[in-house]
């Protein structure tokens, strides 16, 4: 598709030759995916070997692109001028109203169509940490706690206990709780 445009023949082929060669943000997951199972996280003085792989691949990329490119124009013949025309848009200053109106419009849109997913997974996530299995979870705080001194315990229990803040003691609004020590 992107090199429907191109009217010369030569250059385009070319063209659909080595744009598979490049590299591209959707390959670096799994660049990273793969350098980080095959090559070990170490260092040479101070550079990690992982991050000198992945430029080593961006790299060869940009090699093998050159290399293809000046391959295929010698081995492809043509006795027609290739040139370059690109006609530009004119560029104008923006509406300010357009654009807030077009902001408006891609927030609603956002918020109504992605909005529904993102609050459904929020309540099926509030659902679970309210009401999950307490028993399991009670288990794993005792034994979590059965290898710490009474100290430490009392101490943790101390640190995270609610208490109404200072600040709001003397207005209307004294039911407002904040985390605290209890210093």
């Amino acid at each position: 598709m992107a090199a429907r445009n191109i009217g010369n023949w030569k250059e385009k082929i070319i063209t659909i030759m080595v744009t598979p060669l490049m590299s591209c943000s959707a390959r670096l997951p799994v660049y990273v995916i793969l350098i980080g199972l095959v090559v070990p996280d170490k260092s040479i003085g101070f550079i990690n070997l992982q991050a000198l792989t992945l430029l080593g691949l961006y790299f060869l990329g940009i090699v093998g692109v050159l290399g293809t490119a000046l391959l295929l124009k010698n081995i492809l013949k043509t006795t027609e001028k290739s040139f370059l025309m690109v006609e530009l848009p004119s560029y104008r200053a923006p509406r300010w109203w357009d654009v807030v109106i077009t902001m408006y419009n891609k927030s609603k849109t956002f918020v109504m169509e992605a909005g529904k997913v993102i609050l459904a997974i929020s309540v099926i996530l509030w659902v679970l940490a309210s009401y999950g299995p307490p028993s399991r979870m009670d288990e794993i705080r005792i034994s979590g706690e059965a290898n710490l001194p009474l100290q430490q315990i009392q101490n943790k229990k101390s640190r995270f206990r609610l208490r109404p803040h200072p600040s709001c003691w003397k207005t209307p609004l004294s039911g407002l709780w904040v985390e605290g020590s209890n210093r």
